[in-house]
């Protein structure tokens, strides 16, 4: 995986996290984006889902704004990578 890369996560993905014992039940197939390697475990990555913003409801979006207008210096701002 490359830092800040997007992914969709495959089927054989998926199986790979439920060996391990995570969960995957994203029925949405939302792309992935890769954001920090792990510094205790060579080869994990720390990585979110993605959304679109339409699909939210109005409260979603509103909350979603809250936090993207949040001050630089506002550690809750950094949801922005």
């Amino acid at each position: 995986m490359v830092e800040r890369g997007l992914y969709y996560a495959t089927a054989d993905f998926a199986q790979m996290i439920k060996n391990n014992g995570g969960t995957w039940n994203d029925t949405k197939h939302r792309p992935i984006v890769c954001l920090i390697k792990s510094k205790e475990h060579d080869g994990l990555y720390w990585a979110i889902p993605m959304g679109k913003l339409n699909h939210r409801d109005a409260a979603g979006q509103k909350r979603l704004d809250f936090y993207l207008n949040l001050p630089e210096r506002d550690i809750s701002s950094k949801i922005r990578i």
